[in-house]
């Protein structure tokens, strides 16, 4: 059932209880019963968050949980759960009602509510991130990482239907292609290159291409400041775009040293000029996933830097920073949903019009019958 379905039923029941008759004659009212369960049904079914706005996260321990929550507030919900295998990136179709996502063997797709999955895509990799191009009918998601090589790196896309899978961009295979952002307008998508563990000298940078994976460039060179006998340097978490705005988001920081480098969230206009710092340079926050909600101009992002961890929003110009939740977990990916477009009511909620089609048919029916003795 939706998001706020609790508030809804308990609103139908006080209005039950405030229409009660003063005094029982025993005779059952047919048509104000009938009427009740036609307004509570038509409640339920449309019960969508108060702003219509839905986050999703997912978590990665020895379970894996892909998770939602109203953005105006509520409770949690974890909508599918696994054995843990890596959850990869999060994106919603809201006219389809599907949510794609992805673990160590598939890229899938399941209904709103995380039901109804299918398997997409078969890989042997984990997948880092997942994007949707509605426009051209499309979904993206890239490779991570592992110490072992396989042909599979590189970021992916697909029809929606997961038919036509192809490799747009060879990466790897000791680098990873994390966080991914699409501009269909534009023709372009961007994504955080991270270099790896093992030794691979190759720069952290935020990298841009064609939609088709050609004419691939460097976006944004981050901060190099190696410590002795280590590769490290600062890292790319994710990307997120603002079509409204046409602005580029993503975050920074060092895992390894978290403690002795600024970590923040940074944004740039889509042709690289404007570079900005919203979130002040900070060793208390390492900010990684990110999810962006133009509508009211409010950007997302997880805390990863210690146990426990939090999703934060606040203004793009960084301002208003406040906790949104926390999560014993370790929080991969974030989606920000805005469900207003959405045409396809969740399957819970398919039943409670089943429901209510049900009681009209019926209470039609009752109608015939006492007109035909009428008569």
């Amino acid at each position: 059932m939706t998001i706020g379905l609790n508030a809804s039923i308990s609103a139908m029941i006080a209005l039950k209880t405030s229409e009660q008759p003063r005094s029982f004659t025993g005779r059952f009212n047919v048509k104000k019963t009938i009427a009740i369960v036609l307004v509570t049904v038509s409640v339920l079914a449309f019960a969508l968050p108060s702003s219509a706005g839905v986050i999703y996260w997912n978590t990665s321990t020895t379970v894996d949980t892909w998770n939602r929550v109203d953005s105006a507030g509520g409770t949690p919900q974890t909508i599918l759960s696994q054995p843990g295998s890596t959850g990869s990136g999060i994106a919603i179709d809201p006219t389809a009602g599907y949510m794609y996502s992805g673990d160590a063997n598939h890229l899938f797709r399941t209904n709103l509510d995380g039901s109804g999955r299918v398997n997409l895509v078969s890989t042997d990799v984990n997948r880092g991130d997942v994007e949707l191009d509605l426009v051209h009918g499309k979904v993206y998601w890239s490779t991570a990482w592992q110490s072992n090589p396989t042909s599979q790196f590189g970021i992916w896309r697909a029809n929606l239907d997961g038919t036509g899978a192809e490799k747009i961009v060879p990466i790897g295979p000791l680098d990873m292609a994390g966080g991914i952002a699409l501009d269909p307008a534009g023709g372009k998508m961007y994504w955080a290159m991270t270099p790896s563990y093992w030794g691979n000298q190759h720069q952290a940078a935020i990298m841009s291409a064609n939609l088709d994976g050609t004419g691939v460039s460097t976006f944004r060179s981050l901060q190099v400041s190696p410590y002795p006998n280590t590769a490290h340097e600062t890292f790319p978490g994710d990307v997120e775009i603002d079509p409204q705005s046409g602005k580029l988001f993503w975050s920074e920081v060092d895992f390894e040293r978290a403690n002795t480098r600024p970590n923040r969230i940074r944004s740039a206009d889509l042709v690289g000029t404007g570079t900005s710092t919203l979130l002040s340079p900070s060793f208390d926050l390492g900010p990684w996933a990110l999810a962006v909600d133009p509508s009211s101009g409010e950007l997302y992002f997880s805390d990863n830097i210690a146990g426990p961890n939090h999703i934060y929003r606040m203004n793009y110009d960084g301002t208003g920073l406040e906790t949104v939740l926390t999560d014993p977990n370790w929080i991969g990916h974030l989606e920000y949903a805005d469900l207003r477009g959405s045409n396809v009511p969740e399957p819970a909620s398919l039943v409670v019009w089943l429901i209510g089609g049900t009681a009209v048919m019926g209470y039609a029916r009752l109608r015939r019958r006492r007109k035909g003795h009428a008569e």
